[in-house]
């Protein structure tokens, strides 16, 4: 959680019970709130930001402590309630606090009603400590919410999707042609980073590196390849500026509009020489292809022929210290990005995304303010990134920043999907999934 989180709440609140205690009466806290685990690999998916509330540090169902709390029907209610995610048969921990009344003694007075049952099964029914390790087991595929009872009154609650793992299967490699260059990663590398991010939808890749994808014989590639390349100057610019940097003198447009309207996509133009190679000539295997021109600086970090398809195309080799001062791993975060695209994820400031709730899309392109570090997520820290700026590729989720879908200038750092992203990338995996 962001204000009021219970990460900073370590000492009780409120007043000790008073007035007489029969022998059947119990004590309770006054709120239970939940967190990710405090231990990155014991968590799968945690989101804070899809109920996010509109005005924080008052309207969370957590403000002010004593007030009556009922856990709404609607699980994407705006009350700051967060979603958990958990794999079938696997477990997963979350951390659980308590405010007020919160000696042992009340705590074990605490019941916890999945609703509805048989989602999930709770591992530690009783809680005898502040900032517990809460952890939990997937029964069967499905949403349920965990209510946190005491004395008949719910005191918190948080949401849990239990998904069965899916299996992506993947290959990487870098293409081969005259007007390119080779890239130095590192697949197993790749497919780590791959799955750190993809983990919180339940999605593991499988990458097998192919390495060279030798296309330089094909002169039909070369022609098409020329259509995107261009001398600023020769268009009238000077330098192409966005984001992440500046472009000047021989650039690679990756995607615009002809004389008569139309358009064209260099990952569209690239896909079927790709697509039709050894080793990758099978639709259920998802590519994740360097493309980086030799001469010409691309002015895109990557794409994909559409939403909802492959390949993914990385066009910057960021191991090479001429683009800016990132590394190869940044540009395994471009290839996470892209991926999410050929799941089927769009930007969210597309207006066919459809997979973020509209409180957070609204945002993008408002200012982005600080905010601390979470268990589960690092600190926003806008102070000396270009993040105020909107131009035609570059706007920010202000609410959101670090979501892998939008254009935070850390690429290492923008790394989180939510809840619906989760459901949809998952339905677009499925094409690539590997065999039983």
């Amino acid at each position: 959680m962001e204000t009021e989180s219970a990460t900073a709440r370590t000492e009780p609140r409120g007043a000790a019970p008073s007035g007489k205690v029969s022998s059947t009466a119990t004590c309770c806290p006054e709120v239970a709130t939940f967190d990710g685990a405090r231990t990155p690999d014991r968590v799968r998916g945690f989101d804070a930001r899809t109920n996010l509330v509109n005005n924080r540090g008052s309207e969370e169902y957590w403000l002010p402590p004593a007030k009556a709390k009922a856990a709404p029907s609607d699980p994407y209610t705006q009350d700051g309630a967060a979603w958990a995610s958990v794999g079938l048969g696997e477990t997963t921990e979350l951390e659980i606090a308590f405010e007020g009344h919160s000696g042992n003694g009340c705590l074990l007075n605490c019941s916890f009603e999945p609703d509805p049952a048989g989602i999930v099964e709770l591992l530690d029914q009783k809680i005898a400590a502040n900032n517990a390790a809460f952890r939990l087991r997937g029964l069967a595929e499905g949403e349920t919410t965990i209510k946190v009872m005491c004395n008949g009154a719910e005191l918190g609650w948080v949401h849990v999707v239990c998904y069965k793992l899916i299996e992506v299967r993947a290959v990487a490699g870098w293409i081969d042609a005259p007007f390119t260059r080779p890239v130095s990663y590192n697949a197993g590398a790749l497919q780590s980073f791959l799955n750190r991010v993809y983990k919180q939808a339940l999605i593991r890749f499988k990458v097998i590196d192919i390495g060279r994808i030798d296309l330089g014989a094909s002169g039909d590639l070369a022609s098409l390849v020329g259509d995107y390349a261009f001398n600023l100057k020769d268009i009238g610019q000077t330098r192409y500026i966005d984001g992440f940097g500046e472009v000047d003198g021989d650039v690679i447009f990756a995607g615009g509009a002809n004389d008569a309207g139309e358009e064209f996509i260099l990952a569209k133009d690239i896909a079927p020489f790709v697509e039709a190679y050894p080793g990758i000539d099978d639709d259920r295997v998802l590519p994740l292809v360097y493309f980086v021109h030799a001469t010409h600086l691309p002015e895109a970090n990557g794409s994909v022929p559409e939403v909802g398809r492959g390949p993914a195309f990385a066009y910057k080799d960021y191991s090479d210290t001429t683009v800016g001062s990132w590394g190869i791993e940044d540009s395994y975060a471009v290839l996470a990005h892209e991926a999410g695209h050929a799941f089927g994820l769009y930007h969210p400031n597309d207006p066919h995304c459809a997979e973020l709730p509209g409180h957070l899309r609204a945002s993008c392109g408002q200012p982005v303010s600080a905010e601390p570090a979470t268990n589960t997520e690092p600190a926003i820290a806008p102070e000396g990134k270009d993040v105020s700026v909107e131009r035609s590729r570059v706007v920010i989720m202000a609410r959101d920043p670090l979501n892998l879908m939008g254009y935070w200038p850390e690429f290492t750092e923008a790394t989180f999907l939510r809840k619906g992203q989760w459901d949809r990338c998952r339905s677009g995996a499925m094409k690539y999934k590997g065999r039983t």
